[in-house]
């Protein structure tokens, strides 16, 4: 979830960094330990260009919408899957 900026609190982000635990994931990273996460940009402006979206259906009710924050990387196993450049 991506929130409006100005509109994340501690709350939130507490959640966030716990809810893993609530489904049985570890919430901890440590050396050897599988890491996957992403890495978001919260006040990141773009707009979305249905161009780029990586669905077959290019059909989205928020193109060309205003977004503000980003996930500027995706890690898998510790390793870079994806990253916006």
């Amino acid at each position: 979830m991506i929130a409006p900026a100005g509109q994340g609190d501690q709350a939130d982000v507490a959640f966030r960094q716990h809810a893993p635990g609530a489904i049985g994931l570890e919430t901890m990273l440590s050396a050897g330990a599988p890491a996957d996460l992403i890495v978001v940009d919260a006040d990141m402006p773009w707009v979305l260009d249905p161009a780029e979206l990586k669905s077959k259906c290019k059909n989205t009710p928020f193109d060309e919408a205003r977004m503000t924050g980003r996930v500027v990387r995706t890690i898998v196993a510790g390793r870079t899957v994806y990253e916006y450049v």
